[in-house]
């Protein structure tokens, strides 16, 4: 299936340069267009010979086909909501929430990322603020853009205002599929490190409920419940209780393999738009280089970068300046600290035994445990190491820790 899939991909567009955004698929007017997995589980467009009628839309709609257009930012800002409890929630400091629900209000339609237990991460439409909560937080995975292409654009035509956020590859087949400027849309893309296949996520947290007896109904990849700052990953049951939490580049096989640029789709490694000019109208992302260039007295958790790369995005900007904090930023504390402003994420070392067994056993875990042994390791050590100097503190008087710690001081 693979070769015969790479053989349809390449009437498209390269195959390693493919992406998954499924512009093809949408844009197809007989639907003889497919997302089907490789032998590593990434979808691809597989093209039915039988019912395509060669009109060469879907090769004229891919993004890495046609010429993007790319915008140096105008400026960065650190920003968050002014909201406590969205802040609290959301990933960052809660800005796309912010657009997100001035768009509503102004009654335009927006699109954004749920995550479901039996399909996965995926787009939907939301058109009122009720619907923002499920969109809310970071979705590490790749996201299917399920046919949301079409509905925007009729919303267009029909002069609705349309808000689009996602990442940069999909704003672009988004784009591609558009093939026009409309003057009451507005793109949002999202500082990126790599989509993972669904199929890896899934099973997972397949493996994790069995062995813990339990049925997952919702996930967060960044808890607020243990501050989004720490990325903790926790799964919670049908009663709504936490049955599992790892924290970032812990044991947890998901964690390592998306921290460690194991678990990418083949594209990403090669990414496009993994440099500081943008494609959409601002930018958003977590903000590690802010206070590396210029004193920031305020507190460096739950904030947001923010690109404003076009005049749309500026006013757009400028429209939430009761709803969010923003301060100007020097360019350097992103485009110099945040690598993928530079390049793509570079491959894990030991891609290649994860590709090879994954082939062979067609089991995540399975071949994220060969990949990831080092890590493992390292990580179970570590907490061993962490857990010994809890313990430690609880049972010493804090007398003489406080001496221990002074006579470390002197020496």
């Amino acid at each position: 299936m693979f070769k015969e899939i790479a053989g349809n991909i390449m009437t498209i567009c390269n195959y390693i340069e493919c992406t998954g955004c499924a512009a093809c698929r949408d844009i197809c007017p007989k639907q003889c267009i497919t997302m089907q997995p490789d032998e590593l589980d990434a979808l691809y467009p597989y093209v039915d010979e039988h019912k395509c009628i060669n009109c060469g839309l879907c090769v004229k709609t891919c993004p890495n086909n046609r010429n993007i257009e790319y915008r140096k930012p105008q400026k960065v800002w650190v920003a968050w909501s002014n909201d406590a409890s969205v802040r609290k929630n959301s990933a960052s400091g809660g800005i796309a929430y912010e657009l997100y629900r001035y768009w509503l209000c102004q009654g335009g339609v927006a699109v954004g990322v749920v995550y479901e237990r039996d399909k996965g991460c995926h787009f939907v439409i939301i058109e009122k603020e009720d619907d923002l909560k499920q969109v809310q937080n970071s979705k590490y995975t790749f996201s299917d853009t399920d046919g949301v292409y079409k509905v925007l654009k009729e919303k267009l035509q029909a002069e609705t205002p349309v808000l689009f956020i996602g990442m940069p590859c999909q704003v672009a087949g988004f784009y591609g599929f558009l093939k026009k400027d409309y003057s009451n849309l507005v793109t949002v893309d999202i500082i990126c490190h790599g989509m993972s296949p669904t199929s890896y996520l899934q099973q997972h947290i397949e493996s994790i409920e069995m062995k813990k007896k339990q049925h997952t109904s919702k996930l967060f990849f960044r808890d607020p419940k243990y501050h989004t700052y720490t990325y903790t990953f926790t799964l919670y049951n049908l009663a709504d209780k936490e049955f599992y939490n790892r924290r970032v580049l812990t044991t947890d096989n998901y964690q390592l393999g998306y921290h460690r640029a194991l678990i990418y789709r083949e594209n990403c490694y090669h990414c496009r738009y993994a440099q500081r000019e943008r494609i959409a109208d601002l930018t958003i992302g977590d903000f590690s280089g802010l206070g590396k260039y210029a004193d920031f007295s305020k507190s460096k958790h739950n904030v947001s970068c923010v690109f404003q790369n076009t005049d749309r995005g500026a006013d757009l900007l400028g429209k939430l300046e009761t709803k969010i904090y923003k301060e100007e930023r020097p360019e350097a504390e992103a485009f110099e600290v945040e690598q993928q402003l530079k390049a793509p994420s570079i491959k894990h070392p030991r891609r290649i035994v994860f590709e090879n067994v994954y082939r062979e056993e067609r089991n995540y875990e399975k071949a994220a445990d060969a990949a990831l042994s080092r890590e493992k390791y390292n990580a179970l050590k570590l907490r061993i190491v962490i857990e010994m100097k809890a313990i430690i503190r609880l049972l010493l008087p804090k007398r003489f820790m406080q001496i221990a710690r002074s006579v470390l001081c002197r020496n």
